[in-house]
């Protein structure tokens, strides 16, 4: 074949070499592991339905997507190459599961035990992936680790836009002094990791031979023009030169296999050893005051053993546990379709009864107990569907396990019972708020005794409801003279109104609902619409003047306090409490990070503080104060006596879990129930023993008799035979 002008053709380039079938098949099962490990930490920490808004679950996510890419890849190419002949995908994608880790360990002060498929195991194999398993790191171009932020900065407006810093990463607010600092340090950290990966890319490259030029064939001395290749069947000047793919001569391929290796480790332990000492790993246990309250609290009391715990049992994906109650003899849950009683001195199941709604059912029951029974509403749909129906009621005697009626729900003015509509015991009557008002039931038969048309008088509805003692009491609202606005009433066992207040409204005109309930004598309230700013005020009944805690800010995204009440039912309180005159609050976590002012000496891992706070009931003032301690956050536990009793969260930085007795005239601490050393070395109890504020979808605790108890609140598939509930007593 000859070109134009009759001079000979280039010789024909030689194909591109097909990659080895074996290759092929170990490459392919190498990042069909990574797939799966991605994948793993992503179902761990998410279970398919929540959390999503986290930097380790996205990135875990995206890792996925990346690395199915890269499996499918040699198919797009016919088998010719196993992956594309840019790393720069590769290099983002290890940089950023980089990122994760670091954050995870070096700001947050992670445990290794925590969702390690999403911050170790991943980012552990595609690092691996990135320094021996592909080819294309050799690649590299020196402006790739520049743009590898790319992931980290589209995190970032996500996390700024969709305000995921309200409730994800308090570290990164963007109204607080040190955030420009903090990502502009975060985000140069991901360029120094990029050009270290870039580097030993790069060197991997060199010593495994790199890429050879291509081989250009000679031409045989008078045939064709200089510089121009040999015609077919052309003679050779000499040897060829090998190819690139060839590898290099024989002999040096072991021993630049074990220089890039000891190149590869002797990185691992510098960086290692870098996060190592930057984590305080190997430093002493800091000598903080919430430690010295601890030892202090040990040798006072001695310190409590686990007297029993309890695995949690099958749940679908992540879906939240029910009510809970305790009986002289039981503690006694509303788990994924079924209600178990515990023994509570040996954590014995002592009976279960099995729910019609199924695993997925998130139908309310009744908060409290009328002489051991309790209402429990069943779901009649699809509890997969958003706003499904409860439409099924069952009595059940928790004292014996035994069911008391089933009776199905007809519609009220066409309202269906829904998951807000918490029911109520009260006496001998079974009381379901809704939007039409509410259902009144015999609680030993199931009959209808009021309707919702006539449980609350013309013009009126309630839409929640709760039991104090002796008074039921209502939120309604009443429509009068053409204008609705809400009302607390309560009622005493025949349901006529003792009293009632009616709720003043906002300064727009808006009807403003009460949020939640936290006494009733005297009466303190919670008033506001959820997610905006609420108010906390005692309510004088009889002239139905108010006085105002004018400090509280709960409901605000970054006030000083948390939200008193959750608003899922008008009693849910938890994070205040009604006592001697004063309601007591706890105060919004604080973030410390080991570089602040606030940090002590030898503070390695960022801590949260909270402290308590008490207002006089009287007169609105701040009556004291517990003090914001080094290493210590403080949460009410839910007590039935009146005491106020606080517990102290274990964290990273060596502060052990402890309960104390809070003296409510003065905020006094004194130790109750400290948590002894081998729990806190108990892989299975260590996040239980760091966990936060108590209630909602939160953990939840139980003080009763000398036993502290605690279980988890939200159950996913992943944690299905872990240990869920467990119950600490001091030795005899």
């Amino acid at each position: 074949m000859t070109a134009y002008g009759g001079i000979p053709a280039p010789y024909p380039p030689r194909p591109a070499p097909r990659v080895s079938p074996a290759v092929l098949v170990g490459v392919s099962l190498w990042r069909l592991a990574i797939i799966g490990c991605a994948l793993y930490g992503f179902s761990d920490a998410t279970g398919w339905s929540a959390n999503f808004e986290g930097l380790s679950q996205q990135a875990s996510l995206a890792t996925a997507i990346v690395y199915v890419g890269l499996l499918l890849y040699p198919a797009v190419t016919g088998g010719s190459r196993h992956e594309p002949r840019s790393p720069w995908l590769r290099g983002a994608t290890a940089v950023l599961l980089l990122l994760v880790t670091g954050t995870y360990f070096g700001v947050m002060g992670g445990e290794f035990d925590y969702l390690p498929f999403e911050h170790v195991y991943t980012p552990l194999l595609v690092l691996v992936d990135w320094l021996f398993v592909g080819r294309n790191q050799r690649d590299a171009r020196w402006w790739h680790p520049l743009t590898w932020i790319a992931f980290p900065l589209a995190y970032l407006v996500y996390f700024l836009s969709a305000e995921v810093y309200q409730y994800l990463y308090p570290f990164l607010d963007p109204g607080g002094d040190e955030f420009a600092a903090m990502i502009g340090g975060l985000l140069a950290g991901v360029v120094v990791t990029g050009y270290l990966l870039y580097g030993l890319g790069k060197l991997k490259g060199s010593l495994s031979g790199g890429h050879q030029p291509t081989p250009v064939p000679q031409p045989h001395p008078g045939h064709g023009p200089p510089g121009r290749p040999a015609p077919p069947g052309a003679a050779w000047a000499g040897p060829p030169p090998a190819p690139a793919w060839a590898g290099p001569p024989p002999g040096q391929g072991r021993g630049r296999r074990v220089a890039v290796t000891v190149a590869v480790v002797v990185a691992l332990v510098v960086v290692g050893g870098g996060v190592w000492l930057w984590t305080g790993s190997g430093s002493d246990e800091p000598d903080m005051a919430a430690a010295q309250d601890w030892t202090a609290g040990v040798e006072s009391v001695g310190a409590a053993e686990v007297a029993w715990q309890a695995t949690q049992g099958e749940a679908p994906e992540a879906v939240p546990a029910g009510h809970h109650w305790v009986t002289d003899e039981h503690l006694v849950r509303r788990l994924p379709g079924r209600v178990a009683a515990y023994d509570l001195k040996t954590g014995e199941v002592a009976w279960e009864f099995p729910l019609d709604g199924g695993l997925e059912d998130r139908c309310p029951s009744s908060p409290e107990h009328s002489k051991l029974r309790v209402a429990l509403l069943l779901s009649t749909e699809d509890p997969s569907s958003p706003g499904y129906e409860c439409g099924k009621l069952t009595v059940l005697d928790i004292g014996t396990g035994e069911e008391v009626f089933t009776t199905e729900l007809p519609p009220a003015d066409s309202a269906e019972v829904l998951t807000t509509d918490v029911p109520a015991v009260f006496g001998e009557k079974v009381v379901i708020p809704g939007k039409a008002g509410a259902r009144v039931l015999d609680v030993a038969s199931g009959e209808v005794v009021l309707a919702p048309a006539g449980s609350e008088g013309p013009g009126c509805r309630a839409a929640r409801v709760a039991v104090f003692g002796e008074l039921l009491i209502a939120q309604s609202a009443c429509t009068e003279n053409g204008e609705t606005g809400n009302r607390l009433r309560a009622h005493d066992a025949n349901l006529e109104v003792v009293w009632e207040w009616v709720v003043p409204p906002a300064e727009d005109g808006e009807p403003l609902p009460v949020h939640g309930v936290l006494s009733v004598d005297p009466l303190v309230v919670e008033v506001g619409h959820s997610g905006r700013d609420r108010e906390l005020m005692r309510v004088d009944l009889k002239s139905g003047a108010t006085v105002p805690i004018e400090a509280y800010d709960g409901g605000k995204i970054r006030g000083e306090f948390l939200a008193a009440c959750d608003g899922y039912f008008l009693r849910a309180c938890q994070q205040g409490q009604v006592v001697d005159g004063k309601v007591i609050l706890t105060t919004a976590p604080v973030q410390v990070n080991p570089a602040d002012p606030e940090a002590y000496p030898g503070m390695a891992s960022t801590e949260y503080r909270t402290e308590l706070v008490a207002f006089d009931l009287k007169t609105g003032a701040e009556a004291w104060r517990t003090g914001m301690v080094d290493g210590r956050a403080l949460h009410l536990v839910p007590t039935d006596d009146g005491s106020v009793v606080a517990f102290q969260s274990a964290n990273a930085n060596g502060a052990r879990a402890m309960l104390f007795s809070v003296d409510a005239s003065d905020g006094a601490l004194t130790p109750l129930l400290p948590i002894g050393p081998a729990a806190h070395e108990d892989d299975d109890l260590r996040e239980l023993l760091r966990t936060g504020r108590f209630g909602g979808e939160n953990e939840q605790a139980v003080w009763r008799d000398g036993l502290f108890i605690m279980f988890g609140m939200i159950h996913r598939t992943a944690t299905t035979g872990d240990v869920e509930t467990v119950a600490f007593t001091l030795p005899e």
